[in-house]
């Protein structure tokens, strides 16, 4: 299938683009401002639309040539209209990007912290013999702090390490799928990702969490191997190919 994407900032495509490519269908990035849509349509003949902003001349081309639509929505970033059907697909990963690889030497450690500072982390870093990188937006204040990061040299911490404390549900995926296991000492977010079949260990004391990782993923190799296996199971429905099978199924 040929499919037409509207290039804008915020869009919530990029990991859409490649789940499309390795289903076999032509993805092409469009912005209007460069290529009218006339000419677009007419030198692409798109059998698909993806799009956030729809224009006159866009709406246009998709009634003169009969083209599907499907509409991401710049406030809900995983709810998607389907013609005039609403799609709700929640907390997405590329697994085109993030996935199991190789371990980065620069970034092997015991726990990985990708989040904001908070008690619980800051308390690994200063009170326990434990080797800790962190990579975020916002520094904290311990040598273990490496800067922020792109996306790559996140899924390589992911990758390396083998507990990762996050704050985020899409970073807790994230860290799935690159075959390690997140933690985190949001509460809220434990619950929200159970809430979708993902069991994400909660912990509000260090030793505790310092516990988990001494006496479950070091000590109890077996036993840490399972809960990753069990991890990975939690991912379906959760990645970009998954919902475009939802898509491309709701579209006939």
């Amino acid at each position: 299938m040929k499919i037409l994407a509207q290039a804008i900032p915020g869009n919530t495509y990029a990991g859409f683009s490649r789940a499309a490519e390795a289903a076999g269908h032509s993805w092409v990035w469009w912005e209007e401002r460069h290529t009218p849509a006339f000419d677009a349509f007419d030198e692409i003949g798109p059998e698909l639309l993806f799009y956030m902003d729809m224009t006159r001349a866009m709406q246009k081309c998709v009634d003169v040539d009969g083209v599907a639509t499907v509409q991401g929505l710049m406030d809900d970033q995983f709810r998607f209209i389907v013609g005039d059907q609403g799609l709700q697909c929640n907390y997405l990963v590329d697994t085109h990007m993030f996935n199991k690889g190789e371990v980065h030497p620069a970034l092997f450690c015991d726990i990985g912290i990708a989040c904001a500072p908070n008690p619980l982390g800051l308390k690994l870093c200063n009170g326990f013999a434990i080797n800790i990188k962190i990579l975020y937006e916002q520094g904290w204040p311990t040598t273990q702090y490496l800067g922020a990061g792109s996306l790559s040299d996140k899924r390589d911490l992911y990758r390396s390490s083998n507990v990762v404390l996050v704050d985020d549900p899409l970073e807790a995926i994230r860290v799935i799928a690159c075959g390690s296991i997140p933690v985190t000492s949001n509460k809220d977010m434990s619950t929200t990702l159970l809430k979708h079949g993902v069991l994400v260990p909660y912990y509000d004391d260090a030793h505790e969490l310092y516990d988990f990782h001494d006496e479950i993923i070091l000590a109890n190799e077996h036993q840490g191997e399972r809960l990753r296996e069990d991890l990975q199971k939690t991912l379906k429905g959760h990645s970009y190919d998954d919902a475009l099978t939802v898509i491309m199924e709701n579209l006939q």
